[in-house]
């Protein structure tokens, strides 16, 4: 993994229904997400997240809800993603 200045981890957590952004020290800067049936932040057990190169999109799995939830990118360190799509169920 190369790390840069921008270098954000992100974490899906499928246990507290939520995913996480952490600075590059390992500082928590987000947590986001509850457990529901499919609303723009709702999770049922995320277990992968890729961000997209490029758009920098954030793609999370919900693995029993059997979708996908597409962001965008924050646009700052303290913004929270904002809603693109869900794909699936």
């Amino acid at each position: 993994m190369t790390r840069r200045s921008t270098w954000r981890p992100h974490v899906a957590d499928a246990w507290a229904q939520r995913f996480q952004r952490f600075s590059s020290t390992g500082q928590s800067i987000g947590a986001w997400g509850q457990r529901g049936p499919g609303g723009p932040f709702d999770m049922n057990y995320p277990r992968t997240i890729a961000i997209q190169p490029g758009s920098r999109r954030i793609w999370v799995s919900n693995e029993r809800g059997h979708h996908l939830q597409v962001y965008n990118y924050p646009t700052s360190t303290s913004a929270a993603p904002t809603y693109v799509a869900q794909i699936g169920q």
